[in-house]
């Protein structure tokens, strides 16, 4: 710990680069210190409220308002700026090292990474392990779902045209690469998918893959619809 010329503390040793200044409460020998920025405060740090030499133990309140300022600082790091954003710009990008062509249905081919193909789909895992693999995969669906497939792999997040025209596809090439997650999200998405013409088809889908959530909105539907 050492002080600088204006008595604010530094803290050298667990968060270089971070200062702390000395926040008076107007109370005799009651001194509570706090972070003065919180922007650079990374993953994997816990910040503990520390006080002076004498110091009381620090109020619920002031703590409460410690706890609200480093949230506040954490989501500054969440958004378009974070993993998922570089994820889906390597996607995008011809010259983005891949590793892995997928051939789709219609004739097209998407680059990709294997080991992201891996960690999210065991089915793509296996076949990646297959003997006879030689730096291509036949998917069995057209361009479209795939790219929405691919997009969810690499951010997690469904794109609007997940919910489209091909909502169809999208949601059986999720079930054939068992990937869980993006049929849960789809079982809360497909509903607004629904109309008169594929309602019926969109209700055998749902209940097929064991989606209840989309199986009790899209029944209501067409119960509405009749």
């Amino acid at each position: 710990m050492n002080e600088d010329r204006h008595g604010k503390l530094i803290e050298r040793q667990l968060l270089p680069y971070i200062t702390a200044h000395l926040r008076p409460n107007g109370q005799t020998h009651r001194e509570t210190y706090c972070f003065a920025s919180n922007k650079d405060l990374c993953f994997g740090i816990t910040v503990i409220p520390f006080q002076s030499s004498g110091a009381q133990r620090t109020t619920a309140a002031e703590e409460g308002a410690g706890v609200k300022a480093i949230q506040a600082g954490s989501s500054e790091n969440e958004g378009d700026g974070g993993l998922a954003q570089d994820l889906r710009k390597m996607l995008a990008d011809p010259n983005n090292f891949s590793d892995v062509v997928l051939e789709t249905k219609d004739g097209m081919a998407i680059s990709a990474h294997k080991f992201i193909l891996a960690a999210r789909s065991i089915v793509m895992k296996q076949l990646l392990q297959e003997e006879s693999f030689g730096g291509t995969i036949s998917m069995d669906f057209d361009v479209n779902p795939i790219r929405i497939l691919l997009q969810w792999m690499y951010t997690g997040k469904l794109t609007s045209e997940a919910t489209g025209p091909v909502i169809e596809e999208v949601v059986l090439a999720a079930e054939k690469y068992e990937l869980v997650e993006m049929l849960k999200q789809l079982d809360k998405e497909m509903i607004s998918a629904c109309n008169i013409g594929n309602m019926f088809k969109l209700l055998e889908i749902a209940k097929k893959n064991g989606m209840s959530g989309a199986t009790e909105q899209i029944t209501a539907y067409i119960k509405g619809s009749i």
